[in-house]
């Protein structure tokens, strides 16, 4: 099966996380769309969900995984498995925080379920929380967030520049285009 640019990547390589984001450039790659050839919609999990602008937790697949990260906005996704203690205390967390920032996707991938996923990623330990801006890959580590530090990292990528983003691995894409 051909990877997609996306899932070429490991975790470790693109962004690193201590109070402030940080760029590796030379290990993001921008994934090209044509404008309007792709929208997340939302299909509510429950009926009780009047409004599908308000979401709260969403789990996705592979095969829902790529179109849902190259959405437009903030998307965060957190890899988790039902024996694993760190994540069944963070997930309240991040269902708090879902339901808090309702402009954002908060995606939810079961490894267990979506091993080849998983390990396309590079996902070695669980919780690993990701986070993409505008179809770049700009945050992931392992391990449960406290609330403070999840609303921390959110504001973080709120704030980024992304025309800045843009710039930095389009010139590292031709830096790397040159020396090869």
């Amino acid at each position: 099966a051909q990877k997609s640019p996306l899932m070429s990547h490991t975790a470790q390589n693109l962004c690193a996380f201590d109070g402030e984001i940080r760029f590796r450039a030379e290990s993001m790659k921008y994934a090209e769309r044509s404008p309007g050839s792709y929208k997340w919609r939302y299909e509510s999990a429950s009926p009780l969900r009047e409004s599908p602008h308000h979401m709260s937790t969403i789990d996705i697949t592979a095969e829902q995984f790529e179109d849902t990260v190259l959405a437009d906005g903030i998307v965060l996704v957190d890899f988790w498995a039902d024996w694993c203690g760190p994540c069944k205390s963070f997930a309240p967390v991040y269902e708090a925080s879902s339901e808090k920032h309702e402009n954002i996707t908060f995606a939810k991938v079961d490894t267990q379920a979506e091993q080849a996923l998983s390990g396309g990623l590079g996902i070695q330990s669980i919780p690993t929380i990701m986070a993409f801006r505008d179809g770049v890959q700009v945050f992931s580590q392992p391990g449960a967030l406290p609330e403070a530090a999840l609303e921390d990292l959110i504001a973080k990528v709120e704030e980024l520049d992304m025309e800045a983003v843009h710039a930095e691995i389009a010139k590292h894409q031709a830096e790397h285009e040159h020396n090869h």
